[in-house]
């Protein structure tokens, strides 16, 4: 294994796929599943996705708290967000 830790940046217009409006199902499936062998492979893995200017501010603990809330307690196939409820206007 040549990494440790690595960090993952997705833009929203990566994820949007060919569509003009909001995410592609497809696009984020085949994502989360090549993230699924990275992390099964013993990798740590951060991921920070891009939109618009605005940004979602989360304590990191709370952020942690809630990936591993979904590690353990989440169902197969479901896609959870995770928020801290306070967007800033980046620009």
């Amino acid at each position: 294994m040549k990494y440790k830790r690595i960090l993952l940046k997705l833009s929203g217009e990566a994820l949007m796929g060919d569509k003009t409006n909001g995410i592609d199902p497809i696009k984020l499936d085949n994502y989360s599943k090549e993230i699924k062998e990275i992390y099964n492979d013993g990798v740590q893995i951060a991921i920070v996705i891009g939109g618009e200017n605005i940004r979602d501010w989360i304590y990191v603990e709370d952020h942690c708290r809630a990936i591993l809330n979904i590690f353990y307690a989440g169902k197969n196939g479901e896609k959870y967000n995770i928020g801290g409820e306070c967007e800033v206007k980046n620009i």
